[in-house]
């Protein structure tokens, strides 16, 4: 026990037993705490977790790491490693696409059988989840909104793919606009009836019908796309899958600049700024211009 603190035990030793692929001095780093820190047995579960991480990112899917309960009272954390085999990924295949190629998928995803192109890759179960919501996303912005992707094996993976239907575009539909008109805020717009229901098309637009409230002073405004699923074989002459996209506007009240104050400013006049202001429009009763960016 620590004098002044009562109750209160400390590391007195830290192993590592089974541990081959990485020596004690790397685990030792890695955990974040070392002898004669207070020893919390909250402290000693997050160290094997941390522990049982690194060996998962570095290819040991089975690794397994416990800590001997017994010796923690006495102020021993012991971490007992079963490493397992190192699994490297041997080939990586995709099962059911038709609507997108296999090699544009390929090149979507993170895992592969190489790394850095002469170095083998190893199992990685976060890269393989990640990869499959990649793809999910992939087939979802192209209107595949029914996408369905599940990842199986180790050293021999393969994406499984049931890409659904590819929707199409019924109507167009905005919802919250009073202050544009709904030609102005479809201005350029590429998606039309009939048209693949591009989700990417709908977001950028999206975005693009954000930018012409925020430059009017619409500072708080927001709007977001959503397919509208429609009955089948509806509207007449599109057929199939239909789905209708939605733009839902929040326009919020309208801003106008205020007073200007100018601080700070040791080596340049009020004046001079102001002048540059006046240039951009930023004056006293002008619309304030929210948009950031292009």
């Amino acid at each position: 026990l620590v004098a002044g603190a009562p109750g209160r035990n400390v590391i007195r030793s830290i192993e590592f037993r089974g541990n081959h692929a990485y020596k004690d001095t790397t685990l030792q780093k890695k955990i974040g705490f070392e002898t004669g820190d207070y020893l919390d047995p909250v402290l000693a579960e997050t160290g094997r977790g941390i522990i049982n991480d690194l060996y998962r990112k570095k290819g040991y899917p089975h690794a397994t790491i416990i800590i001997d309960a017994a010796k923690v009272e006495l102020g021993s954390v012991i971490y007992i490693i079963d490493e397992g085999p190192r699994v490297r990924i041997r080939s990586v295949k995709f099962q059911g696409n038709s609507g997108i190629k296999t090699g544009d998928l390929r090149k979507a995803v993170k895992t592969s059988t190489r790394r850095w192109v002469v170095r083998p890759a190893y199992y990685n179960e976060e890269t393989v989840i990640a990869d499959v919501e990649r793809l999910r996303r992939i087939y979802y912005r192209e209107g595949y909104l029914d996408i369905k992707v599940r990842a199986t094996g180790e050293s021999h993976i393969t994406f499984i793919i049931d890409e659904g239907p590819l929707y199409r575009v019924g109507d167009i539909v905005l919802a919250g606009n009073t202050q544009f008109s709904g030609e102005r805020l479809l201005s350029g717009f590429e998606l039309e009836p009939g048209d693949a229901y591009s989700v990417q098309k709908a977001e950028l637009h999206a975005q693009e019908m954000l930018k012409l409230y925020r430059e009017n002073g619409y500072v708080d405004a927001t709007v977001t796309q959503r397919p509208q699923f429609m009955p089948e074989a509806e509207p007449p002459g599109v057929g199939g899958n239909t789905a209708n996209v939605v733009f839902e506007i929040t326009e919020g009240r309208q801003f106008r600049i205020g007073r200007v104050d100018i601080t700070g400013n040791e080596t340049t006049q009020d004046k001079v700024i102001r002048h540059v202001l006046d240039e951009y429009g930023f004056t006293p009763g002008s619309l304030y211009n929210a948009h950031i960016g292009p």
